[in-house]
């Protein structure tokens, strides 16, 4: 009788260690999650400042210019350049507010059809006035057909966009991008 006390004893007992060690294996779980999710959240927030800060960049440039009185003969380039920087800041916002329509699943990308080496040339149009002030070697070779293709603009604004603002990032003054 002791031996079958004994035993179920150590049954109750490694069950309850069974019982604790699974709550806390849970809980480790858990707040492994949560600090992932945090991860990720930190790292979107870092790449959303990085996206709005090349914009911003690109028409503290062009305005300062235009209210020092330099460069007169630049102006209507200026100009283009923060209604270019301006656009984007505003595609920016958008995507932002699209992230929440992912959470949702109700987002998918618009595809339009377009010319894509114009469109990739219009987006590096922007960091020309960039590459002039630090004297960088800026060229951009696309093929010249202007065929029609099925693309997502956003998609291939935000590739584009990233590339360009890394290659300048991680450029010397008097570089070639």
């Amino acid at each position: 009788r002791q031996n079958n006390r004994f035993i179920i004893g150590l049954a109750i007992g490694g069950s309850l260690l069974l019982i604790f060690l699974g709550v806390l294996f849970v809980l480790w779980q858990r707040r492994r999650s949560q600090a992932a999710l945090e991860k990720a959240k930190d790292d979107f927030f870092a790449n959303v400042v990085h996206e709005f800060r090349t914009p911003l960049a690109l028409i503290k440039a062009p305005v300062e210019r235009i209210r020092t009185g330099q460069h007169p003969e630049t102006l209507t380039e200026d100009l283009d350049l923060l209604d270019r920087s301006a656009d984007r800041l505003v595609r920016l916002v958008n995507q932002l507010l699209e992230v929440a329509k992912l959470q949702r699943k109700e987002y998918a990308p618009e595809q339009k059809e377009g010319n894509l080496p114009e469109f990739i040339a219009g987006i590096a149009a922007s960091f020309e006035q960039e590459a002039e002030n630090r004297r960088l070697d800026f060229s951009l070779q696309l093929p010249l057909e202007h065929s029609l293709l099925q693309f997502a603009p956003d998609a291939v604004e935000k590739v584009t966009w990233n590339l360009l603002s890394n290659a300048f990032k991680y450029s010397l003054d008097g570089g070639r991008i």
